[in-house]
């Protein structure tokens, strides 16, 4: 059998073991005196696969594999992503935090290139690890991917000039003003996914705070869900946003761009969607999502709106109802959708198998005889 990827030039092989946890990447040293050197010029290291052992007198700590593939790795090439993952107890147990901060330190200012891609993920720390602060100058970053940190006030500030994609999770930020700093230092950010982000020291939110001046102009997609943002004027120019609006205890700006909307809830209020929907006049798409926590009840919360918002008359093209159980307010929410907007294509139900397709059918058709209820595609799918 001929070996047609040992031809390969070595850059085409390095680029092709970019894609393997670093583990294996190294692992191919094994294969050939041509292969021995090559996992050394990997311009991605991805530390989220490795196998985490007790310690003992046979088997490497975790930071050993670490340090050795930083130290040995080929100097003159970049590193361009770096990915690291801890949520084995014992690696959690056995791991000097300061290590962390050594290795984030050295892979954003390495002096040969910039790297761009950097995923750090935390679980199961009693204690949230702080953000290496040489993160919040790293100028060459365009994606960042946080889990289980926390930042404090400091004598710094963020300079995040090119990142474009911002993943935070299970951060804790010391105040809002802290939030607000570490968003308004990435001014080309066009993507944001945000959950449970915690601010754990006095916050101005619902004094009309901290957040009201932020602009993002570039945001074109924002998912933000369970993450004590309950203003949404920073994110005014999205096309994406999946929110649950249950939070949001100020007014809706206006979203010209907004094309797709996610809508994640607890109870089914029909005086905040009528309200959400009239400030999103362009909306094609419309999504509902009932929390995983909310109670498993029929909430009598839903009042028929007399007002029908723009966007649902005229553009909404599709609906969605995600964890559909067959409670009443869900039915009233789903008919009056389908009475009202006029250019509807599809409404699809994503049933919890709590009521046949055939009852959904029957009781969504009962009373509903307009031409655009005819034209529309009713789409019922088990979970």
């Amino acid at each position: 059998m001929v070996d047609r990827i040992s031809a390969l030039p070595d850059e085409i092989i390095c680029h092709i073991l970019s894609f393997l946890p670093t583990e294996n990447a190294v692992a191919t040293a094994v294969l050939s005196k041509r292969w021995t050197h090559l996992w050394r010029s990997v311009s991605a290291l991805d530390f989220s696969s490795v196998r985490m052992y007790e310690p003992d007198d046979h088997r490497f700590f975790f930071s050993d594999i670490v340090y050795s593939v930083l130290l040995f790795r080929n100097a003159a090439t970049p590193i361009k992503k770096f990915s690291l993952e801890l949520d084995d107890d014992v690696a959690v147990a056995n791991l000097d935090i300061a290590n962390i901060h050594k290795w984030v330190n050295f892979v954003t200012q390495c002096r040969v290139g910039g790297i761009e891609h950097l995923r750090l993920h935390f679980m199961d720390f009693i204690q949230l690890p702080q953000l290496p602060i040489s993160i919040l100058s790293c100028k060459t970053l365009v994606v960042l991917k946080l889990c289980g940190l926390h930042l404090i006030n400091g004598v710094f500030s963020t300079g995040l000039p090119s990142l474009k994609i911002l993943h935070v999770k299970k951060v804790e930020f010391t105040s809002d003003g802290l939030l607000k700093e570490f968003l308004a230092g990435c001014p080309i950010l066009e993507n944001l996914k945000a959950r449970r982000i915690w601010i754990t020291g006095e916050s101005s939110f619902y004094r009309g705070g901290e957040l009201a001046d932020l602009g993002l102009p570039k945001l074109i997609r924002a998912d933000i869900v369970r993450s004590r943002l309950p203003m949404l004027q920073p994110f005014y120019n999205v096309a994406f946003l999946r929110v649950d609006i249950e939070e949001v205890h100020y007014a809706f700006p206006y979203f010209h761009n907004l094309t797709h909307l996610e809508l994640v809830i607890e109870l089914y209020n029909s005086l905040v969607l009528v309200e959400m929907l009239k400030h999103c006049p362009n909306l094609q798409s419309l999504v509902f999502e009932r929390l995983d926590e909310a109670q498993r009840c029929d909430p009598e919360n839903w009042i028929d709106p007399e007002f029908v918002p723009e966007c649902l008359s005229f553009n909404l093209k599709t609906c969605t109802l995600r964890f559909f159980e067959g409670l009443k307010a869900e039915f009233q929410l789903a008919r009056y959708v389908l009475k009202n907007a006029r250019v509807l294509q599809s409404l699809t139900i994503f049933n919890e198998r709590t009521i046949s397709r055939r009852q959904i059918r029957k009781k969504l058709s009962s009373g509903l005889r307009s031409p655009s209820t005819s034209r529309c595609q009713l789409i019922i799918h088990p979970i």
